[in-house]
């Protein structure tokens, strides 16, 4: 969820417990003026946020290119 709060978005976020945690909320006026106060904090953020962002793009383009190669694959079987 901490990509929403940095980009004052709507949360895609969705989290299941597998056992007992307690949960802690933070209302994003309380983040925001947190990683206004600590600017190491929202350097931090930024390049989490922009780490998951790459490995999303990466693991979404690799998805398409296997797609593609089972294609590819499927079309050669069809063909024998």
């Amino acid at each position: 969820g901490e990509s929403s709060l940095i980009k004052d978005s709507q949360t895609t976020a969705t989290l299941a417990a597998t056992s007992h945690c307690t949960i802690l909320f933070l209302p994003n006026e309380y983040f925001q003026k947190l990683t206004e106060s600590i600017g190491d904090l929202r350097e931090y953020f930024d390049e989490l946020s922009a780490r998951r962002l790459t490995m999303t793009e990466k693991a979404i383009q690799k998805a398409r290119e296997l797609e593609e190669e089972a294609v590819v694959l499927e079309d050669e079987l069809i063909m024998i």
